[in-house]
């Protein structure tokens, strides 16, 4: 009998006991999309040219900024394009993608 478990059965070969976390990503997602806004990020959801890979998409970005009259420098860009990245990614990196949710 394994001490301290008295509702493990005595014909157990080995257990194992540990601590996780486990979260939701898509409303963690949410969350943290919330917290940059209160700390007064912008967000502008858009779609961009993908032809030339990461490169038109980053021109179509900046034309984009321009248009909503973004003059400051841009602090981060974020991809969200989940799966549809192999498009415009090496083929090295695009096999790595995988899809996480249905």
């Amino acid at each position: 009998m394994i001490q301290g478990h008295e509702n493990v059965p005595k014909s157990t070969v080995i257990g194992i006991k540990y601590k996780s976390i486990c979260f939701d990503p898509p409303k963690y997602l949410l969350y943290l999309f919330g917290q940059a806004q209160k700390l007064g990020a912008r967000i502008i959801k858009a779609s961009v040219d993908t032809s030339s890979g990461l490169n038109s998409i980053m021109r179509s970005a900046k034309v984009l900024l321009t248009t909503e009259g973004v003059k400051e420098e841009v602090f981060a860009f974020v991809n969200c394009t989940g799966l549809i990245a192999r498009h415009f990614l090496v083929r090295e990196e695009a096999e790595k993608l995988y899809l996480i949710r249905w």
